[in-house]
């Protein structure tokens, strides 16, 4: 693995959001994540713990397909813990945590990891420790 990705996958689940909405990342640079406007800060946005910005992520999908199989995954991410119910499967997704988003967002385009589930950057904890 060349040292840049290396870099990036050190960022965990917050470096493949970003890179997937656009964000670019300089190795070199003394703010290496890029926003799509240009603006370069120290770290990726924090979307595992900011609703704000997962909603942005959440804009990034452009099918409906994409939207579709988001929400589904988030449905089964959720299961039964905010009250889903049989006739309505999509009803309560609204509920889910920031979170429970970076999980259906890094599943529905591919980029979920066996080390995402402990989210091992910026503190992200293991699902048993929740």
């Amino acid at each position: 693995m060349d040292k840049t990705k290396h870099i990036i996958e050190s960022y965990g689940p917050n470096g493949r959001i970003a890179l997937f909405c656009g964000w670019a990342f300089d190795n070199y640079a003394t703010h290496p994540w890029i926003s799509p406007n240009g603006t370069g800060f120290r770290y990726p946005p924090e979307y595992n713990r900011d609703l704000n910005q997962m909603h942005e992520a959440e804009k990034h999908f452009q099918s409906h397909h994409l939207c579709y199989e988001y929400n589904n995954i988030l449905y089964n991410i959720l299961g039964n813990t905010v009250g889903n119910r049989a006739d309505k499967p999509h009803h309560w997704t609204w509920h889910a945590t920031a979170k429970q988003r970076a999980e259906a967002f890094l599943k529905t385009i591919g980029k979920w990891e066996d080390d995402s589930i402990c989210f091992n950057s910026m503190d992200w904890k293991c699902k048993d420790e929740i």
